[in-house]
């Protein structure tokens, strides 16, 4: 791919840049950051197309950009990838392989998906079998719908969809670390953790948190309405301003912050109690962050995480890189530059760190294009239909150019009597806005409510909605509960209640859409004990220990009992697996009412 423009649309800011790659030189201008309109991207999805195309042709013109050929890069919680290892195959059997077997691997209706993967590595394991590493991705067809109509609204060809967990393995590539890495693309409402051995992905997963908690943190502290509150000000604040300590803080730290604040009332008692409550709304993010290491841990004992690599907007917060360097215990470092990339053009926004994916993603794109839309674009180009339409419109044409004044008299007709039945019509359009503006102050009371309670009230709903729906046979080892969410370790030795958990909590009315989980698949030996029984050397039969003990009770004969005893070995599958959500706000529990 040469020159194209790259877009990555975030439910917080929007980025652009135009990306000429060449093999020995890559070179990256035109880029740009602004705010995406509330309402038109839900976890990436594009639920209004064409209100959207007009913001993005607004800045395509304002940064006066003359590409037609479009990219998108995409982040969703929705996108599910595995890392999958299968006997090696060429290239035109994977796909096949992937969707005979993709039940096993996915927990999803793979009818509603479009199925693509990424060659990670060819290996030859320790039987000298040759086998490949797979990125296997799953994406609702109904998430890239939402693309094709915004590429077409734009007038723009569309060249390509780029997932982001691909553009951060072309990120590391460009590295190239020794050892073991860690890369945490820390964006403003979702991150990507992914871990690197020898520079071959091994473990990547969605965190559904990034820098907005230090945002939201803000505005609490400076106690602003949600109205009044500029998201992209504040955000540029932290980038700024030295906001976020080395260590996360105790209650005790809170409230001595607190307590000398009220006490001496001054600048720097302010600053220091603000970075004490800023940096604790990391406390969850982080807690995140080490159970995905300790999972990945568990499945490697001997493996040792040498370094952490940050990048995306939230890792340009002030402090931000210490805390999780500071936390983590592994060394850490961002990116800021990466060989042969050329980019000039910075601000707070538009930083390196923020706009390295939509760099690395023009260089060798996963592509998640499906041929379902493909069909249906070629279909719609057809020149056949719009040569018909041409011939049918010259003959209507004329035909109105003949009876025109007679069609100028029945409009004038109809527009009086349509105009007359508006004016009887009025006092209905007077109780619709009544409606429409008692509405808004129902609304407006709901949000105010909001800010006098906590989602927890309804944790015990939720947790009534949980017993409801789970399956009998998954059993919940322990959970951990805060006011903004919560953790729970389960298991199971059925894979589909597995699935159908994970699929409930997506679902819930209580919870936002961005859970994360990791799945850890053991093998559960187990043994039982039977006892083969004689009577004067001569087998009777074989029975458990429990059932021998009431055949004796009952025994009338005069021969001699012998037993010996049988050891049976059995083995199954047994499914643990940790679970992370975040409570919706009141506001939205509410309107789900």
């Amino acid at each position: 791919m040469s020159k194209v423009l790259n877009i990555e649309i975030g439910r917080i800011l929007t980025r652009m840049c135009e990306v000429d790659y060449k093999k020995n030189h890559n070179h990256v201008e035109n880029n740009c950051v602004f705010e995406t309109p509330p309402g038109l991207v839900n976890d990436g999805q594009i639920d209004q197309p064409g209100d959207m195309a007009d913001t993005l042709l607004h800045y395509v013109s304002e940064q006066q950009i003359k590409l037609k050929r479009v990219m998108f890069t995409i982040s969703s919680t929705r996108i599910v990838t595995r890392e999958v290892v299968l006997p090696y195959v060429s290239k035109d059997k994977i796909v096949n392989m992937l969707q005979a077997n993709a039940a096993d691997y996915l927990p999803v209706k793979v009818q509603d998906y479009h199925l693509t993967y990424k060659l990670l590595d060819v290996f030859t394991d320790e039987t000298k079998v040759k086998r490949m590493k797979l990125l296997f991705l799953a994406v609702p067809l109904g998430l890239l719908e939402g693309y094709y109509d915004l590429a077409k609204f734009m007038n723009m060809s569309l060249e390509c969809i780029e997932y982001t967990g691909n553009s951060i393995i072309e990120m590391i590539n460009q590295i190239k670390p020794e050892g073991v890495a860690l890369s945490i693309h820390m964006g403003e409402a979702g991150s990507v953790v992914t871990v690197f051995k020898d520079g071959v992905m091994d473990l990547q997963r969605h965190v559904s948190s990034g820098a907005m908690l230090a945002v939201d943190a803000m505005q609490e502290f400076e106690d602003v309405p949600d109205d009044d509150f500029n998201r992209m000000e504040s955000l540029q604040k932290l980038i700024r301003d030295d906001v976020v300590n080395t260590v996360l803080p105790s209650e005790d730290d809170i409230s001595e912050a607190n307590e000398k604040y009220n006490q001496v009332r001054d600048d720097f008692t302010r600053r220091a109690f603000q970075k004490v409550y800023i940096t604790r709304a990391f406390a969850h993010y982080l807690g995140q962050l080490l159970r995905i290491i300790d999972y990945y841990r568990s499945k490697n004992p001997d493996v040792v995480l040498d370094s952490v690599y940050l990048s995306g907007i939230g890792t340009e917060i002030k402090g931000i890189d210490g805390l999780i360097e500071f936390e983590l215990g592994i060394k850490t470092r961002k990116i800021s530059s990466l060989p042969k990339v050329e980019f000039t053009r910075y601000s707070e926004l538009n930083s390196f760190a923020a706009m390295v994916l939509l760099i690395c993603g023009a260089m060798r794109p996963t592509n998640l294009m499906s041929e379902y839309f493909s069909k249906k674009k070629v279909r719609s180009t057809s020149l056949a239909f719009p040569v018909t339409i041409a011939i049918i419109g010259a003959v209507t044409a004329a035909g109105l150019i003949i009876f025109g004044n007679i069609r100028e008299r029945t409009a004038q007709s109809r527009f009086d009597d349509l105009t007359a039945e508006a004016e009887r019509l009025k006092p209905i359009e007077m109780i619709i806005q009544q409606k429409a503006d008692v509405k808004d102050v129902y609304d407006s009371m709901v949000m105010l409510k909001e800010y006098t309670q906590n989602p927890n009230q309804y944790f015990v709903d939720f947790m009534g909605e949980l017993e409801n729906n789970m399956p009998s046979d998954v059993r919940i080892l322990d959970m951990t509960i805060s006011s903004n969410g919560f953790t729970m370790n389960m298991t199971t030795e059925n894979w589909a209640s597995v699935a159908e958990v994970l699929a409930q909590l997506r679902n819930s009315k209580y919870l936002q859409s961005g859970v994360t989980y990791n799945i850890k698949e053991q093998d559960d030996q187990t043994q039982k004990m039977r006892l083969e029984v004689y009577e004067d050397d001569e087998k009777i039969g074989t029975m458990t220990e429990s059932a021998f003990k009431e055949w004796i009770k009952t025994y009338t004969g005069d021969g001699s009992i012998t037993t010996r005893e049988l050891k049976e070995e059995s083995t199954k599958k047994i499914y643990t697996f940790n679970v992370s959500g975040m409570y919706k706000t009141m506001y939205e529990i509410e309107q789900s009412k």
